[in-house]
């Protein structure tokens, strides 16, 4: 009885972060890790499940009360790499000495926070991912430089075809939850009927997101892409999965890999690969797990917790989008960032690293730790008042959802990265154009549901 009162008293604002503090103040080894673990836990039931859009929030103000904006860094468990205790870099200007690092480290071992000999096969359809070597390496900068040179539509510049809408998808699938007289987004977007919207808006992506970079059409595979979707999330967040899901998700795969092999984006980026002495099908391979963790997950989720974020305040946020489209999705972004609001890193020097509570922790090299972009994001040294929703805010090109700053990377020439953004999302400006374009369909039907003159469904 005890402990569940205990728990509930979690569910109190005040009590949770005077609970978070004490853990961090005071805890170590195991006993720190049952603290944190209760805490998230806590974070998940008090959220209703909703990991980006709450949970991360709750994890940022406990980061930014405890150890401070100023100083930057923390320490949390991250049992699923075997640490009880590992850094944490959560402010802005934390963040960057990470991500900027132009040699900075990335676990070989890791894939996100879950270890690489405990996956089962069929998750990893190639031998390693771009995403697990440092930056700056002759490989990774090889491998930007392949997407940059074989995929034209992660161009700044690149103009993509016509959208398209998928079977069984509506506009009007967000009109109920518009309606001026409902007020009940939250109720029904708990519902079947909010299902059916997150369902729509991802497989609207999806659609166009593999139509516009291989010229394929995916219609078939929707079920599918959204059945592995469901099972890779895992990965980011350490959670095991099992040999039938890997075998599952190798099939899935398989099915778009099929489609990809005979286009002519496929064939010609494969032959690029072959002339620069890489594995082909193996770089279509890992081409294909971008586009369908990064891609299809995290654009996908931006566009569902944007529209989501619309139908907050319809009549408002449909006027709001529709006066400046890209500042309504960069500020959405901030809020919302995609994969998971984090991003893994080695430690390459060993030292003693002290925090702003006292806490020291020893890292040795190759030690894992997490930048949070969602954190970042919402650092109010940066960003006024970051809690507020404020398209076309100051410093809005400072966001850093996509891993460098949106600004940063625009000074880049191509996706391959430049000195000024050395390791920026290569999909970014493709994920942008997209986002927009998919919010922009789902507010004609907001729009029409809330019976407004315009009222037009974009395409």
């Amino acid at each position: 009885m005890m402990t569940w009162t205990f728990f509930g008293a979690l569910f109190h604002p005040s009590v949770e972060d005077a609970t978070f503090k004490w853990v961090n103040d005071n805890l170590s080894g195991l006993p720190f890790v049952i603290g944190n673990y209760v805490l998230i836990i806590r974070h998940f039931a008090f959220c209703a499940g909703d990991y980006i859009g709450c949970v991360k929030q709750e994890s940022s103000q406990n980061f930014g009360m405890t150890f401070g904006w100023k100083d930057g860094k923390g320490v949390m468990p991250l049992l699923s790499l075997g640490s009880y205790e590992s850094p944490v870099h959560f402010s802005h200007a934390e963040y960057k000495k990470i991500a900027y690092d132009p040699k900075a480290g990335r676990p070989s071992w890791a894939l996100f926070t879950s270890l690489i000999s405990k996956l089962p096969e069929g998750v990893m359809t190639s031998p390693d991912l771009m995403i697990q070597f440092d930056t700056g390496s002759a490989e990774h900068t090889a491998r930007r430089q392949l997407l940059s040179d074989g995929v034209p539509a992660l161009a700044f510049d690149h103009v993509g075809p016509a959208m398209v809408v998928p079977p069984g998808v509506s506009a009007s699938d967000a009109a109920v939850f518009g309606h001026p007289l409902s007020g009940l987004q939250p109720f029904l977007l708990a519902t079947p009927l909010g299902g059916k919207l997150k369902r729509s808006v991802f497989d609207m992506l999806a659609l166009n997101l593999y139509k516009g970079m291989f010229g394929i059409d995916i219609t078939t595979e929707l079920d599918a892409h959204a059945e592995h979707d469901g099972m890779i999330a895992g990965v980011a967040l350490g959670t095991p999965l099992t040999a039938a899901q890997g075998k599952r998700l190798a099939e899935i795969k398989q099915l778009i890999m099929d489609k990809m092999l005979v286009s002519d984006v496929g064939k010609s980026f494969m032959a690029i690969a072959k002339e620069r002495g890489m594995n082909g099908p193996e770089r279509l391979h890992e081409l294909l797990w971008i586009a369908s963790f990064a891609g299809y997950g995290g654009s996908g989720n931006l566009c569902f917790y944007t529209v989501k974020h619309v139908l907050k305040k319809p009549a408002e946020y449909v006027k709001l989008f529709r006066s400046n489209p890209e500042a309504f999705v960069l500020e959405s972004a901030r809020l919302y960032p995609p994969v998971a609001g984090m991003n893994p890193f080695a430690v390459r020097k060993e030292e003693t690293m002290k925090f702003a509570n006292g806490r020291t922790l020893h890292v040795k090299n190759d030690t894992a730790g997490l930048i949070f972009t969602s954190n970042a994001n919402m650092d109010p040294q940066v960003f006024d008042e970051p809690d507020e929703f404020r398209p076309g805010r100051d410093h809005a090109l400072k966001v850093l959802s996509w891993n460098n700053e949106v600004g940063d990377f625009r000074k880049c020439a191509t996706p391959a990265g430049c000195p000024e953004a050395p390791r920026a999302c290569p999909g970014m400006h493709l994920s942008i154009r997209l986002v927009i374009k998919v919010v922009e369909f789902f507010v004609g039907g907001i729009e029409k549901g809330l019976g407004l003159p315009n009222g037009k469904i974009e395409l």
